[in-house]
C-alpha cells in the first residue's frame, strides 16, 4: 500500500506513484510530456483546498457544487478523451479498454459517493433551517399567547417583557454559537474528506496514463499494458 502525503501537489504525488509502482518508466521528461493534465489536476485541488484553507469566507452550499463539477469534469476529460483513446489499440486483442472499465465503474461510483455526501449535507443544512422556521414560529405563538393572557400567567409587564426577551435571545444564541457552527464545521470536515480521497484515485489515475503512454512509445509487449492496469487497480483498491 502506498504512503503517500495528499498534502502534496499532484504533481509531486504522481512523481511519488511512478518511482515506486512503475519505476521502470520514470523520468521528468515523461511528467513533462504530461504537463498539462497535471497542471490542471493542480489548478482544480488548489482551489478546492484554498476553499477550505478559508472557508469562513465561502458558502458550504458553493464550495460542495463548484468541487463536484470541477472533479467530474476532469475526471471525464481525462478518461473518455484520453485514456481510453490510448487504450482503443488493444481492445481487440487484450480487452484493454474492459479492463480499464473495472477501475472506472470503481471511480465512479467514488464520484457518486462525494454527491451523496454533499447531498447528505445540503438535506440536513435544510432540515436545521426548517426547525428553525418553526421554533421561530413556535416563539411567536408563546408571545402571542403571553399578549393576550399575560394579566392570567404573569402578573407584572415587565416580566411578560423578560420572559419573551429571554426565549428570543435563547434562539438566537442556541443557532449562532452552537448549532450552525456545529453543522458548518462538520460540513466542511466532509467537504475536506472527499476531496482528498478524490485527489489520492486521481493521482493514481494520472500516473496509470504515463505509464500507459510511455509503455505505447516504448513499443514495449502489448500484454505490459494489462499489467499496468491491473496494478493500476489494486494500488486503487487498496487507498480505499
Amino acid at each position: 500500500m502506498l504512503k503517500l502525503n495528499y498534502d502534496y501537489n499532484i504533481r509531486k504525488i504522481v512523481d511519488t506513484i511512478i518511482k515506486e509502482v512503475f519505476p521502470q518508466f520514470y523520468s521528468q521528461e515523461l511528467i513533462d510530456k504530461e504537463k498539462e493534465y497535471i497542471d490542471q489536476a493542480d489548478e482544480i485541488f488548489n482551489e478546492i483546498e484554498e476553499v477550505y484553507r478559508n472557508r469562513e469566507r465561502y458558502n458550504m452550499h458553493w464550495a460542495f457544487d463548484n468541487a463536484q463539477a470541477k472533479i467530474n469534469d476532469f475526471y471525464l476529460k481525462l478518461t473518455d478523451r484520453k485514456i481510453k483513446d490510448e487504450l482503443k489499440i488493444y481492445e481487440r486483442k487484450y480487452k484493454a479498454l474492459t479492463e480499464f472499465g473495472k477501475i472506472d465503474r470503481i471511480n465512479r461510483k467514488r464520484i457518486k459517493r462525494i454527491e451523496r455526501i454533499f447531498g447528505m449535507y445540503s438535506a440536513i443544512s435544510s432540515l436545521v433551517s426548517i426547525v428553525d422556521i418553526i421554533i421561530s414560529l413556535i416563539l411567536i405563538l408563546i408571545i402571542s399567547e403571553i399578549s393576550h393572557r399575560g394579566e392570567y400567567l404573569i402578573s407584572s409587564a415587565y416580566l411578560s417583557v423578560l420572559f419573551v426577551i429571554f426565549f428570543a435571545l435563547l434562539k438566537v444564541t442556541l443557532e449562532r454559537y452552537y448549532i450552525m457552527p456545529k453543522v458548518e464545521k462538520w460540513g466542511w470536515s466532509l467537504y475536506n474528506k472527499a476531496t482528498k480521497k478524490f485527489k489520492k484515485y486521481l493521482s493514481i489515475l494520472i500516473t496509470m496514463g504515463l505509464a500507459i503512454h510511455e509503455s505505447t512509445d516504448q513499443k514495449h509487449d502489448p500484454a505490459e499494458i494489462i499489467s499496468i492496469l491491473r496494478t493500476s487497480l489494486k494500488e486503487s483498491i487498496d487507498e480505499e
